[in-house]
């Protein structure tokens, strides 16, 4: 019989004894108030809450965590649908820029 490492072995035990830093716990309780405990809380876990099939897909892409108020929504879906994320200061934010790009060209 084939005997595991024990390097194998430790790394196995490190794991089970491994547990999540209690800031990732209190991020995870967070984001859980304002999505399936909000939703149980107000009876409509069935159709909202959590990503699952059958239910209404309604949620954001970050570019980090939704909890930290540095991220930018990337994307936002809700029952589903996509939508349009282009708002009045990012057409003018991007028709600046098309100009400032044309002005560098020009200029170097």
């Amino acid at each position: 019989p084939m005997r595991t490492p024990p390097a194998v072995r430790r790394a196995k035990a490190a794991k089970e004894q491994w547990t999540p830093p209690k800031e990732w716990k209190k991020k995870d309780e967070a984001l859980k108030a304002v999505t399936i405990n909000a939703a149980e809380f107000m009876g409509v876990a069935d159709r909202v809450g959590s990503l699952e099939v059958g239910k209404q897909a309604t949620f954001l892409i970050t570019t980090g965590t939704p909890l930290d108020m540095t991220s930018d929504i990337e994307q936002s879906y809700i029952q589903g649908r996509e939508i349009d994320m282009m708002d009045i200061q990012k057409f003018f934010f991007e028709k600046y820029m098309t100009k400032v790009m044309q002005y560098l060209r020009i200029v170097m």
